[in-house]
């Protein structure tokens, strides 16, 4: 036989073996441990230390898939039955010895996905053993497809080329085993990975065809709880390409990054981290899609897609070629050059569903660069004829009469009508019923309004915007303020604040926890990547012999 890859070390006892395979399946020992090692030649510490021994967890898997009821009685049937269709065979015996193993797992996969096909498979050969149970629990029906995908995740890119078009015709049910999972984060994890790993491996024949099921489970899936499946398997599955493929996804970059800025916001954690992290991976790919050729076999519509969306690499790596954003209402107040280009930004962010901090210093116009945005965004919803969503601003209690009057400065009564919601709790309640009433579309209030109020402000409500002035506030992820915040649902958020760090690095990782969670990994992780730094960049500048290390960490 030809000399296997290392992924198939211990698995020459089934491909490449002279009795029939189900013999093979059915001898007990095939899979202990003791005699996968003997059979690879290495002891098990040795086994154990390069790795093979996921190998042998590989052959259980590949066993226990083979041998569940509901799939033996085809394998019994294909195992003497493979031998005869020489036509899917290399002519090379050698090579033919392990395509008969190919061919078989192939198949199976194929009727374990794609239960339809059974009944075509299941009449080949003329031995057939008894029949067994044809029904299977859910939780054992869902672990059967885990294993077959598994299978097909380390088998399927290294099969013989004479197999290709039927690992193809996996991609399709794999991918309905992701979104349609009934829930299993397992299920919908296993056939992820086995689509990302079928597409590095032909990423030609499998990218184009994939991202067109990827896109729509991520855009048109919708927000209703019924189709979290749907986006949370888009999701997996683009994370899994995201994380396998690196910069060979570039040229396709752009057809994932805006559907996933959209599930950014997702109202299920799951999804939304998914899609944040993923987004955070492929933004470094932009420069490089920047002047590549479309990947061979996308669609006329993706292509158009793509070229369409070129506008925003441009504006996403240059804020200079953002187009000026024209208020659809009239303000009170002509803005300066750089409020125009920071409203601009606001709009950028708003249409490609991001969120952002507006940093600019003290007295330069935050307050009416927000207002302008809320108040353009009323008036297009409410021109559009979309259901009515009021927005939320939260800020310190000295600002938030604040608030109110400089909103009726800048804009007329009838585009934003705010309401301050202040006092003390009996006269809070009062106000509560005006909320629901829809008759205010800016709800104003303080950091400890909406931590005492949470219920009323966050449980089975969401916002058009969630607006946090002196966002800094919520620089500590632990205080009860900040973590009242973070239950805040809204389609857009945006942070102002004039000192976005106050203290340490660290801190900025709370304010993203809320504008993207998951953009800058968990709190560990950035506090591992980037406090260490900063810290070392402080040192260096007291001096102490931590210049150099400094030097390198702000360098």
């Amino acid at each position: 036989p030809t000399p296997l890859p290392r992924q198939f070390i211990g698995l020459r006892t089934l491909l490449f073996c002279h009795r029939p395979a189900a013999a093979v399946l059915l001898d007990p020992e095939v899979c202990s441990f003791p005699r996968f090692c003997s059979d690879v030649g290495l002891s098990a510490r040795r086994c154990r230390a390069i790795g093979v021994e996921d190998n042998w967890r590989l052959l259980v898997a590949l066993r226990n898939f083979l041998l569940a009821p509901p799939v033996f009685p085809i394998v019994h049937v294909l195992v003497y039955d493979v031998d005869t269709r020489a036509d899917l065979l290399h002519p090379d015996a050698s090579i033919a010895a392990g395509a008969r193993g190919f061919l078989a797992l192939a198949l199976l996969l194929v009727l374990i996905l794609d239960p339809p096909a059974a009944a075509a498979v299941g009449e080949v050969g003329s031995t057939s053993p008894p029949a067994a149970p044809q029904t299977t629990s859910p939780p054992a029906a869902c672990q059967t497809i885990i294993d077959g995908l598994q299978l097909l995740k380390v088998l399927g890119p290294v099969v013989h080329s004479s197999l290709r078009p039927r690992v193809l015709q996996l991609v399709n049910p794999a991918f309905a085993a992701a979104v349609h999972g009934g829930g299993s984060a397992a299920l919908q994890g296993a056939a992820a990975g086995a689509l990302a790993s079928l597409a590095a491996a032909a990423p030609d024949d499998i990218l184009p065809g994939l991202l067109a099921l990827v896109v729509p489970a991520l855009e048109d899936a919708g927000e209703a709880d019924d189709a979290a499946a749907m986006r949370r398997g888009g999701a997996a599955v683009a994370a899994a390409l995201v994380s396998k493929l690196g910069t060979s996804l570039a040229p396709c970059c752009v057809l994932l990054l805006v559907p996933l800025m959209g599930r950014m916001s997702d109202p299920v954690g799951a999804v939304r981290e998914m899609a944040t992290r993923s987004f955070a991976a492929l933004v470094p790919l932009l420069p490089l899609a920047r002047g590549c050729a479309p990947p061979r076999g996308l669609s006329p519509a993706q292509v158009a897609r793509s070229e369409a969306d070129g506008g925003f690499l441009e504006a996403l790596l240059d804020n200079s070629k953002v187009e000026d954003f024209v208020l659809p209402f009239k303000c009170n107040r002509t803005l300066r050059p750089y409020q125009q280009e920071g409203l601009n930004w606001l709009a950028f962010l708003r249409r490609f569903k991001l969120h952002g901090a507006l940093c600019d210093d003290m007295g330069l116009g935050k307050t009416l660069q927000a207002t302008c945005i809320l108040a353009a965004t009323v008036v297009e919803r409410r021109a559009a004829g979309l259901p009515f969503l009021p927005a939320l601003v939260v800020c310190p209690p000295t600002l938030v009469g604040h608030w109110a009057h400089e909103i009726g400065q800048y804009v007329e009564e009838d585009v934003l009508r705010p309401l301050e919601y202040q006092g003390n709790p009996s006269e809070r309640a009062a106000l509560q019923p005006m909320i629901m009433a829809g008759k205010h579309n800016v709800v104003i209030m303080s950091y400890d309004s909406l931590r005492a109020d949470a219920a009323v402000v966050c449980e089975g409500r969401s916002w058009c915007y969630c607006i946090l002035d002196e966002g800094h506030v919520i620089r500590n992820p632990k205080a009860r303020v900040t973590l009242a915040v973070k239950t805040v649902r809204a389609e857009h958020r945006l942070l102002l604040s004039g000192t976005p760090i106050q203290n340490d690095v660290v801190e900025l990782w709370s304010l993203f926890d809320f504008l993207m969670p998951g953009f800058l990994g968990t709190e560990r992780e950035f506090k591992a990547q980037y406090g260490i730094a900063g810290s070392r960049s402080a040192a260096a500048k007291k001096g102490g012999g931590l210049t150099e290390a400094g030097a390198l960490a702000t360098g």
